[in-house]
């Protein structure tokens, strides 16, 4: 987490930044008499090999308002691991951006605290290849949420 209050404008006082990636080397090895087709050296199935997590929020701690802009990315991964003949299926996971905004505010002497949030803003199609070949593909879509809590 990084505050931007070093940048000399009144704008990004409140601002931060996050962002932690990872990489990752799983493999499966299994014997050569196994029924799996990819069964030597595969990565662990549902397991991408990066995965990169940003945020960008400001934080008006006086008005108590927090907005965020999230964006997650992950590289292809195994989801079916192949069997006799038929050689795996990989997924190509799009990039995921989201909208966060709360506040809080207080009436009648009861505190409440207002959240929206919009995800997937970018909704591009999750594409699922095997042996190179386009297998399938779908849309999760946007998701659009709005929630009033109170604290007591």
């Amino acid at each position: 987490r990084k505050q931007l209050d070093f940048v000399d404008l009144p704008v990004l006082r409140d601002m931060y930044v996050k962002f932690n990636g990872a990489v990752i080397d799983s493999e499966v090895d299994l014997p050569q008499t196994s029924a799996l087709f990819d069964s030597s050296g595969r990565a662990l199935q549902g397991q991408s090999e990066w995965v990169v997590n940003a945020q960008l929020t400001w934080d008006d701690v006086a008005r108590d308002i927090q907005a965020s802009i999230l964006f997650n990315w992950a590289d292809e991964r195994l989801v079916d691991v192949g069997t006799d003949n038929l050689p795996g299926a990989w997924e190509e996971p799009p990039p995921l951006l989201d909208f966060v905004y709360s506040q809080g505010l207080e009436l009648f002497g009861q505190r409440y605290t207002v959240k929206l949030k919009a995800q997937n803003l970018i909704d591009e199609d999750v594409e699922v290849t095997r042996a190179g070949v386009l297998e399938r593909a779908y849309n999760t879509g946007r998701t659009f949420s709005f929630g009033v809590s109170a604290e007591f």
